[in-house]
């Protein structure tokens, strides 16, 4: 009965943290223009790793749905090999693919 109790503290104290901490970083997001946030993507984010993108956080997923990015992810093994030899992506860590692969 205690151990229930304690939990549900913890438990409603990381959700408050948590949210403390989105509140602050929607704050900071938000300051800069949709302008340069299409930008950085446009320069910085290749179009497989949208959906990884969007999935980080509640404001980088309404930023792709504001801002029109596609979520489309290309996974024939042929394209990750023709992207790998053109140099337009960069090698992922064995972590990411994991990742990658227990999300879907």
């Amino acid at each position: 009965r205690e151990d229930a109790r304690a939990e549900r503290v913890a438990r409603r104290e990381l959700v408050t943290l948590c949210e403390r901490l989105e509140a602050k970083n929607e704050e900071r997001f938000r300051r800069l223009p949709a302008e340069l946030w299409q930008k950085i993507v446009d320069e910085n984010v290749h179009q497989n790793d949208m959906v990884a993108l969007a999935m980080t956080c509640r404001f980088f997923r309404e930023k792709q749905k504001d801002l029109g990015w596609k979520i489309e992810t290309n996974l024939n093994p042929g394209h990750f090999l023709d992207l790998r030899k053109s140099g337009k992506v960069t090698s992922h860590s064995l972590g990411w693919f994991q990742w990658a692969c227990d999300t879907f």
